[in-house]
């Protein structure tokens, strides 16, 4: 069966490069063509350092980026499809294209692709959970839409390990398996598309507050508090975003906004009170 791996991308592709990590991002920004910054000339260099190492045996865990060495253990052909999402950083998505560059040196014709996701860095806490996250979950919920969940599998194994408990959460929610290689391990890790059942009608009540969230970017507090009574709040709190006395949606809240308007079919799995409701 054709699938389409999601995997989130990290720096680790940089490894052989004998730069330290903290200062690969200024390593990128010194390699210009014509005195301008060149990602893709950054990116060859990192993938020529180890377009050299087959993706097989130790060379998977000792020689390889974390991302290649999980997308070879669950066995991707040339015949599927890979997303490579990085970081909004210079330094993350150099690390994406030179992953990518190496699949498709390996593997005639794969279907690669990388996209950068905004917001997405470690520098900023408050963008990170503003937009970052948020873009990061809604990306993928783009690219899964309207496709059978099971061509899917989700590989969290590259990049921040904020992101790991909200691509299960997804993966959870639309009946999508994660895998991925844990710490220094060479087991692939696979999760089942576990089902997950929640109570609809205490949050659709505020499925309009939640869309006019999400259309304006953001409400007042003030608002908020108006809406939402005291005694429901801290049910909902984790849904959203507070700062400097405006609330935004967060990166669960659209998950959770995305199950209310188009819910997963799940039906072998809930009790007949779900079915009935």
């Amino acid at each position: 069966m054709v699938k389409t791996v999601i995997c989130s991308v990290g720096t680790s592709a940089a490894r052989n490069l004998g730069v330290k990590p903290a200062d690969l991002a200024n390593w990128v920004k010194q390699q210009k063509i014509n005195d301008k910054i060149s990602i893709e000339y950054a990116a060859e260099t990192v993938f020529n350092t180890f377009s050299h190492v087959s993706p097989a045996g130790e060379n998977l865990k000792n020689k390889l980026s974390a991302e290649i060495h999980s997308l070879f253990r669950i066995r991707i052909t040339n015949q599927d499809k890979v997303i490579l999402l990085a970081s909004s950083t210079d330094d993350g998505y150099c690390c994406a294209l030179a992953v990518e560059k190496y699949l498709k040196h390996y593997l005639d014709k794969i279907d690669v692709k990388t996209k950068k996701i905004p917001g997405l860095q470690v520098l900023d806490a408050e963008l990170f959970r503003k937009e970052g996250v948020v873009n990061f979950v809604k990306c993928i919920l783009k690219e899964i839409d309207g496709y059978d969940p099971s061509n899917f599998i989700l590989n969290p194994t590259g990049g921040y390990k904020a992101l790991v408990p909200y691509t299960v959460l997804l993966g959870m929610l639309k009946g999508i398996k994660c895998d991925y290689i844990f710490e220094q391990s060479s087991t692939l890790l696979e999760l089942p598309p576990l089902p997950v059942e929640f109570k609809r009608s205490q949050f659709d009540t505020y499925q309009d507050l939640f869309e006019k969230i999400e259309h304006e970017t953001e409400i007042s507090q003030e608002e908020w508090d108006q809406r939402v009574p005291y005694k429901e709040r801290e049910m909902l709190e984790p849904l959203v975003e507070f700062s400097n006395g405006h609330v935004t949606i967060s990166a669960v809240g659209f998950l959770f906004l995305e199950e209310m308007r188009k819910p997963s079919v799940l039906v072998p799995f809930l009790s007949q009170k779900a079915i009935r409701d």
